[in-house]
């Protein structure tokens, strides 16, 4: 089902996440295309404090942060992934929007984020048959960074 792909595309983002910043996969561009190749080229994030990022910042921020989190215990739990709307007709065609928690710990320190995706289908080959195209991300209540 749609809703499927898009939790098991939040799952294997996540996933990779965690792995680049506790340095379990190398640095390189075929391991970094985990993340690259399925980003829209027009991909926004909203953050928890309300900054926008277009892509070219999110992924050079991500790119240095390989391993920032090598010693810390760091760890990311996906929850409650919700379907909430898919376009299968007009311009929208292949458009979804999801809803999930993601939970980060990192030592003793948890915060929890809901957080909105809209993906929609790749045109082209590449990892996954989604693309995500914008994500806004919310502190839960009594969850955000102190």
């Amino acid at each position: 089902s749609i809703e499927s792909r898009c939790k098991d595309e939040i799952i294997r983002l996540h996933v990779f996440f965690v792995d680049w910043f506790k340095a379990s996969l190398p640095n390189t561009d075929e391991q970094f295309d985990a993340f690259t190749k399925c980003m829209a080229p027009q991909f926004h994030i909203v953050s928890p404090r309300g900054v926008v990022d277009a892509l070219p910042k999110l992924t050079s921020g991500l790119r240095s942060a390989h391993g920032v989190h090598q010693d810390s215990g760091f760890a990311i739990e996906i929850k409650n992934c919700r379907f909430l709307f898919g376009a299968e007709g007009g311009g929208n065609k292949g458009c979804y929007l999801m809803t999930y928690e993601e939970w980060q710990t990192v030592g003793t320190n948890e915060t929890a984020r809901i957080s909105t995706v809209m993906f929609r289908e790749k045109e082209e080959e590449g990892i996954g048959d989604l693309e995500w195209v914008h994500v806004h991300e919310t502190w839960l209540p009594d969850m955000g960074l102190p």
